[in-house]
């Protein structure tokens, strides 16, 4: 499936919570620091799928077509043509919206290339993760993720301070049917825009924080996520011709809060493997 425009913009007026400042966005594309540049990301949607673009911006499997960004590349043309792709949407978007949707889903199709990474970890998760990208591929979303802790949940010693309170995500429980996060995380690059958000770690984790070491999705719009986003530079953009970049290319941050946040275990790739993670 090749998504239009239209159809992405329908699927992100979903109930998702975003917060400016105390001001809870109830459609982002509509409110006036959100709209111009939600119809930047349809764009690529439209121009991907036009005639001009859609041979080299997308390839057939089964009778299906799917966005190049989920090409498994097997050979130098598969390569090059994922490096158009890539070289396109850029171009359309002047370099601009560095979080595009063919970020993320670059990064999840070479994770879904080794499978076993993930298997080794528990029996399961590499089928998760591979489903997870056949969803993906066939509904083509656009996914953010979020996989850097809030500076004070970095520091290992903080974890020893019996004061000290741990905001950093962290799994607070496991059920029959899923997990349960609990906590921040940053830094939501087009987060306000995504269908999907991606929950890892970047940055290495120390032996006492295994309650951190999850990889998991959540659709943008669960039940206990919210985002709040950096002051917006197309709010204060006052026409295209005076700021014609802020004015529709502020893809955004975002600190990810998630409370009491339900993931099935579906999705869920990896768990308490501090190295791993």
């Amino acid at each position: 499936m090749l998504r239009t425009g239209s159809e992405y913009l329908a699927a992100i007026k979903d109930g998702r919570k975003i917060y400016v400042g105390s001001e809870l966005v109830r459609d982002v594309t509509e409110h006036a620091a959100f709209r111009n540049s939600a119809r930047s990301f349809a764009q690529i949607y439209d121009r991907k799928r036009s005639a001009e673009n859609v041979e080299i911006t997308s390839y057939k499997e089964n009778g299906e077509r799917y966005s190049a960004w989920f090409l498994k590349p097997v050979d130098r043309d598969g390569l090059r043509k994922r490096a158009e792709t890539h070289r396109r949407v850029a171009s359309w978007t002047y370099g601009l919206l560095g979080r595009s949707p063919d970020h993320v889903a670059s990064f999840l199709t070479g994770l879904a290339m080794c499978p076993e990474l993930f298997e080794s970890n528990r029996d399961g998760f590499g089928k998760n993760l591979t489903n997870y990208y056949d969803r993906m591929r066939c509904q083509d979303l656009f996914a953010c993720y979020v996989v850097v802790a809030p500076q004070g949940a970095r520091n290992p010693e903080m974890y020893a301070r019996k004061t000290s309170i741990a905001h950093g995500l962290q799994v607070t429980a496991e059920k029959d049917d899923g997990i349960i996060l609990n906590g921040m995380k940053l830094l939501g690059t087009g987060a306000a825009f995504s269908d999907e958000i991606w929950v890892g770690n970047l940055l290495p984790l120390s032996p006492d924080q295994k309650a951190q070491a999850v990889t998991c999705a959540v659709p943008t719009a669960a039940n206990g996520v919210s985002l709040w986003v950096r002051k917006p530079f197309e709010k204060y953009a006052v026409t295209p011709f005076d700021s014609p970049f802020s004015s529709r290319f502020d893809e955004s941050d975002a600190v990810a809060i998630f409370e009491e946040v339900k993931v099935p275990w579906e999705r869920v790739f990896l768990l308490d493997d501090v190295q791993q993670s």
